[in-house]
């Protein structure tokens, strides 16, 4: 259960999509962006359920597990990453690693069905979920539905054959 979104912060929440500005998270004490609604709506559930019992005393965020808790607290740390190119400091090595993609503009995460690519593989995981959800290519001719493009193509040679 998501808890209840004030009306101020709400109604931006909506007038962001609208107007395909980043979404911006619309719980209190939280203005986190992101680059889709899929990413904002995994965060809402992930970090502002009601069912999470382990709650960040700093920050008000909310886990499901003890060890969520423990490794959401390092991002509080005193002992903080740099970039090298930006100066943007972050809590963990990892995290770095990651940003350091978006300035090379590495993305190592290519979905098979429609061949994007991603920075992360949770967001990966994400877009695959949420765009292509089971049977989401179909075939034009005897509309067939698969599960990536690359079954689609082989199935479609089929249709040359004959």
């Amino acid at each position: 259960m998501v808890q209840k979104q004030s009306g101020k912060r709400y109604k931006k929440y909506h007038i962001n999509i609208e107007n395909q500005m980043k979404p911006t998270c619309p719980q209190p004490n939280c203005s986190k962006e992101f680059s889709s609604t899929t990413l904002l709506k995994a965060h809402i559930r992930k970090v502002h359920c009601a069912d999470r019992k382990y709650m960040c005393s700093r920050c008000g965020a909310a886990h499901a597990a003890a060890y969520l808790l423990k490794r959401h607290l390092l991002m509080h740390a005193d002992s903080k990453e740099t970039c090298p190119v930006c100066r943007k400091t972050l809590s963990l090595r990892t995290n770095l690693t990651v940003h350091l993609r978006t300035h090379t503009n590495t993305r190592p995460h290519k979905c098979a069905v429609c061949y994007k690519s991603f920075v992360r593989k949770a967001t990966l995981n994400l877009h695959q979920k949420f765009v292509h959800r089971s049977g989401d290519v179909e075939c034009e001719k005897c509309h067939a539905k698969f599960k990536s493009r690359a079954e689609w193509s082989r199935h479609k040679s089929s249709h040359r054959t004959q």
